[in-house]
């Protein structure tokens, strides 16, 4: 089913976070600014009949990141915010896919993902993963989402502690699209 309309909605604890709203390409009501859902610990989808589900948390996730919509309006996603041993505060480490009334992917990184972005009209998802804490470098990674299999992947390595500039510019293309990437 084609998420037509969208609205999202977060909840911190019990104070109201924001609605987000926008119009695109054909009337579709896409979020523009996701600022105020970031670390939110419920996310709302409304659906193009207008029904509104609670969006599932993954078993011990505290929040939720980095919501977007595919370009084809039938996936929602996002990063899911983990509780930490070494950290006060939760990590980004899974990007969940969701479409219809179920959660189609769960992708576990085995390190933070830091950006992450839809491709191929919502059929393929690029990220990359990196370290919390000094990090050597950047693996961007490109898989489809109905399979799960990983279709491409590219490095990134940070010399004297940041990425070289002009690496990205010899990158393929998805991996330039996605966000943060640069940083």
């Amino acid at each position: 089913m084609k998420i037509e309309q969208l609205a999202l909605w977060a909840l911190l604890g019990i104070s109201f976070a924001g609605v987000c709203s926008a119009q695109t390409y054909s009337g579709f009501e896409a979020p523009k600014d996701l600022g105020g859902l970031e670390g939110a610990s419920i996310l709302y989808v409304r659906k193009e009949n207008g029904s509104v589900l609670t969006a599932p948390r993954l078993p011990s996730q505290v929040g939720f990141s980095d919501v977007q919509l595919s370009p084809d309006r039938r996936r929602v996603g996002w990063v899911a915010l983990m509780p930490s041993t070494s950290t006060s505060y939760p990590i980004p480490m899974r990007v969940v896919i969701f479409k219809g009334d179920k959660i189609e992917r769960v992708i576990d990184g085995e390190s933070c993902v830091f950006g992450w972005t839809f491709q191929n009209r919502g059929k393929d998802v690029a990220y990359f993963l990196e370290t919390l804490h000094f990090s050597s470098g950047k693996m961007a990674m490109l898989r489809e989402v109905a399979s799960g299999k990983l279709l491409a992947s590219y490095g990134l390595k940070r010399v004297d502690g940041d990425i070289p500039d002009g690496v990205l510019k010899h990158a393929p293309r998805w991996v330039r699209e996605i966000p943060n990437i640069e940083r």
